[in-house]
């Protein structure tokens, strides 16, 4: 199913994008909520340690923290590089 609209419904959507430069990977992009948007940055380590930068609660950053973490371990075990973007849906919880 096709990703209607700039909002979801409900969750959250997280729309991040890296650069081509890396290792360290920096990934920018937003979380979109129901009522607001988030913006955000992190930083996919050549170790696989992932720093957050995110204005709003530690929830968030854990979410964002743990999605690349994923992304890098896949990478590293397909002998590849991380993906150049992630858009994910997350209910809430």
């Amino acid at each position: 199913m096709a990703i209607v609209g700039n909002k979801p419904e409900t969750g959250a959507r997280y729309e991040l994008r890296r650069g081509e430069e890396g290792p360290p990977f920096v990934y920018e992009g937003r979380i979109a909520l129901v009522d607001a948007d988030l913006p955000v940055r992190a930083t996919l380590l050549a170790d696989g340690a992932v720093e957050v930068e995110l204005p709003e609660s530690e929830p968030w950053r854990k979410r964002v923290r743990l999605l690349l973490r994923t992304a890098g371990r896949q990478a590293v075990a397909e002998g590849t590089r991380p993906p150049r973007a992630l858009r994910r849906w997350r209910a809430e919880k």
